[in-house]
């Protein structure tokens, strides 16, 4: 991300990835990998991928307040908020409604 400025979210992320990566070093001998090695490279597979996953719900959720913001204020509407299934979801989401009523809705959309 040269030249650019980085958000607090993707300096989140960077931090999170590099913590996990420091708590999963371990030294490959000889003959490879032991499956006691190869279980904690999958959780820091797993890890991984779930911090790459909140970070861009997080730049999602930001997206969609900036976009929210600039309907309720100006009347500008924006793609950002346009109802797709995504957008729903992540609208519901930030409402803090259960994840039972999201899928609940997501259901709902997909059969009409």
């Amino acid at each position: 991300m040269s030249g650019q400025k980085k958000s607090k979210e993707y300096k989140y992320l960077e931090r999170r990835i590099y913590q996990i990566e420091k708590n999963f070093k371990f030294n490959q001998s000889i003959n490879g990998i032991t499956s006691l090695q190869a279980d904690r490279l999958r959780g820091l597979r797993l890890l991984c991928h779930a911090e790459f996953e909140d970070y861009f719900e997080s730049v999602a959720l930001r997206m969609l307040d900036v976009a929210e913001k600039k309907w309720i204020e100006r009347k500008v509407a924006n793609y950002n908020l346009s109802f797709s299934k995504n957008g729903i979801i992540l609208y519901l989401y930030r409402k803090r409604c259960t994840i039972i009523n999201i899928r609940l809705k997501t259901i709902i959309i997909d059969n009409k």
